[in-house]
């Protein structure tokens, strides 16, 4: 397929695991950033990596807080819409 990267504006991802050695795709994440520009942006949020590992990327759940901070900044003030996939707990 030819890449395009004008099929759409910007887009962030929040992916939430556990650990790092539970992150998937992440070879395919990279790609995908790079054929993008810069349009897309990920970032990895985990919830039980231990105090001590080497981990530099955000931590906890999912939040309020995380989402107003990395999807909600004033360059796309009046643009934004959701998409959240996760268990019932979760929504």
């Amino acid at each position: 397929a030819e890449n395009n990267t004008t099929d759409f504006n910007e887009a962030r991802l929040l992916y939430a695991n556990r650990t790092v050695n539970d992150i998937l795709a992440e070879e395919i994440l990279q790609d995908l950033e790079t054929q993008c520009g810069g349009r897309l942006q990920y970032h990895h949020v985990l919830s039980r990596e231990p105090e001590d590992s080497e981990w530099k990327g955000l931590r906890g759940h999912i939040n309020a807080d995380m989402i107003r901070e990395i999807c909600l900044s004033d360059e796309f003030k009046g643009r934004v819409s959701f998409l959240l996939c996760g268990p019932t707990a979760f929504s």
